[in-house]
């Protein structure tokens, strides 16, 4: 184009025309189409006629001369090469690039008419008004409905199907494609012949359908339910010895259940007698041989609880607690014991088995005093133990627990005079008086028996004791 704006000869003007709405996926599109020619063609996309200034042709041919100049310009630029298409395609670009549809259709929610889904929303709509008639016609005649109901024997009819419905287990599936009116006999009847236990299948069977002994038929109808309660006594059996402790309760308190609610029926009272044989006596003996054996903290609360819910500790928890109590002494009295030192080890070994034997004590006996206190109640008095002699004051004790402890420190006390002569004193004494203070932080009065028991031993003297003392105050405030 010229620098002063004026068109050269033979040059054409064009502008853009308007957008036409395009339908889409998901509402109307612009077509992109003719502004992309006019910028493609680098005129000005104002609107102005398209003038020849070589030729002249009436206002009427120039316009449509125009329109069709630009409408084969936007065919070729959605096409490419024309001829590569049928004329189909042409056709069809230019119905969609022409087309002046309203955009107020686009942006309407409800289904186009003849379209699929207008008839969809009709046939529900439909439905629901017969539905809704329905319910009406039924309320309003629902005494009607309800009398009928009453003087019809429904339960009846609802026991032939069923029975109907439980004959269909016998039909084998290569016999499917026979008649209809086969007889039950017919279905039933083997290939081979029959051995003894079909043969008495049959003859219950018959026996059944005849009403010859209604509790028969009961137990054939239930046939499986009476099978899964034969198997409790040896599920209770297996849990118990897999370790499954809380599977076996749960089926002991299944059958005590079922004893309650049916204590006239014979089969009931002798799978509860299997069941609490197994549980009184299998696992009774199992969780007791458990307490005697390492264990963590929550493995011994497990163990009481599963004692705690089983005859005869269900009804007695006084003497669970010995049980435990009793328990537990053998294993730490049995850990003492391993720790032995043979005749030629030297004195540093002797010393490190004997401190072991110390830490056993500390260690367990805590242990297993923190789980009593936390499962059990037990019974207390005010007991006064002064420390070497001294006064006291009476501290509400418990003998179950003051007797466990006696036991445990006179155990590992009578143990010491065989080991001192090849130890260091101080360095013993003072693990003893550590350990005698970790039983002070549960009563004061464990403490005062440890004590004196040492020093009633004759192992170490009153100012050995005092000494260990003085250091372990001496220790605290340091560190």
């Amino acid at each position: 184009m010229p620098a002063n704006g004026a068109r050269s000869p033979g040059s054409w003007s064009w502008h853009s025309g308007p957008l036409y709405p395009l339908p889409g996926p998901t509402g109307p599109q612009l077509s992109p189409f003719l502004p992309c020619t006019a910028s493609a063609l680098g005129r000005s996309s104002r609107p102005a006629r398209k003038v020849c200034r070589n030729h002249h042709h009436s206002p009427a041919g120039s316009a449509a001369e125009e329109k069709d100049s630009k409408m084969d310009l936007a065919v070729r630029d959605v096409l490419g090469d024309v001829n590569s298409y049928p004329k189909a395609a042409d056709a069809l670009v230019r119905e969609v690039l022409t087309e002046r549809r309203s955009y107020d259709g686009y942006f309407v929610s409800q289904a186009v008419a003849g379209s699929i889904v207008e008839d969809i929303a009709e046939t529900e709509a439909a439905i629901a008004g017969l539905e809704r008639q329905l319910r009406e016609r039924l309320l309003a005649q629902k005494r009607q409905l309800v009398a009928e109901l009453r003087g019809s024997d429904v339960l009846e009819e609802l026991a032939g199907i069923s029975r109907e419905i439980e004959q269909l287990w016998e039909l084998d599936s290569g016999r499917a494609g026979k008649p209809a009116d086969e007889s039950l006999e017919d279905v039933e009847a083997p290939e081979e012949a029959e051995d003894a236990f079909h043969a008495s299948l049959r003859r219950l069977r018959t026996e059944g359908r005849s009403g010859a002994d209604d509790g028969l038929g009961v137990v054939l109808g239930n046939l499986g339910r009476v099978c899964g309660l034969l198997e409790v006594p040896a599920l209770v059996s297996t849990c118990i010895r897999t370790g499954y402790y809380q599977e076996a309760l749960m089926c002991h308190g299944y059958v005590r259940s079922l004893q309650h609610k049916f204590p006239g029926v014979e089969l009931v009272a002798r799978i509860a007698a299997a069941v609490q044989a197994d549980i009184s006596q299998t696992m009774l003996q199992g969780l007791s041989r458990l307490l005697t054996t390492a264990l963590t903290i929550n493995a011994m609360k497990k163990i009481t609880d599963y004692l705690a819910s089983i005859d005869p500790f269900q009804d007695a928890p006084s003497a669970l607690q010995q049980l435990f109590l009793s328990a537990r002494f053998r294993f730490i009295a049995g850990e003492i014991d391993s720790y032995a030192a043979a005749p030629d080890v030297s004195d540093a070994v002797r010393e490190m088995l004997l401190k072991r034997k110390i830490e056993c004590v500390r260690e367990h006996v805590y242990g297993n005093l923190v789980v009593f206190n936390s499962r059990f109640v037990p019974d207390t008095r005010p007991i006064a133990i002064g420390l070497f002699g001294a006064p006291a004051t009476p501290l509400p004790t418990s003998p179950l627990l003051l007797h466990f402890v006696d036991r445990c420190c006179t155990h590992l006390v009578r143990q010491l005079p065989a080991h001192m002569p090849f130890v260091a004193p101080d360095s013993v004494c003072l693990q003893l008086v550590y350990c005698s203070f970790r039983l002070a932080d549960l009563n004061p009065n464990f403490h005062h028996l440890f004590m004196n028991a040492l020093l009633a031993s004759g192992a170490f003297s009153r100012a050995e004791l005092d000494a260990a003392l003085a250091k372990r105050l001496e220790l605290v405030a340091t560190y």
